[in-house]
């Protein structure tokens, strides 16, 4: 969005923690009913919608995140950051 001179923002719906159903325990390599952290944004450009996101991400790592502002910065940028998990 920077790129095409847009501001990128995110509304947050909900930052919540629940059970891994088999899909999301698939794709994290975690056990169905494995608590996780859900986090629901619409990702807006210049106040307008665009996308709805759905993020799953294990417990341990979700809380951290969502400590963050997730309005402003992408969840990414968390996950990248290279002291956050060591």
């Amino acid at each position: 969005m920077h790129a095409l001179g847009r501001k990128p923002t995110a509304r947050v719906i909900g930052k919540e923690v629940v059970t891994a159903d088999a899909t999301v325990a698939i794709r994290l390599a975690l056990t169905r009913g494995e608590r996780v952290v859900r986090i629901r944004r619409v990702r807006l450009a210049d106040g307008i919608p665009l996308s709805f996101d759905e993020t799953y991400l294990p417990l341990e790592i979700g809380k951290k995140i969502i400590t963050n502002n997730l309005k402003i910065e992408p969840i990414f940028r968390f996950l990248n950051a290279n002291t956050m998990f060591r």
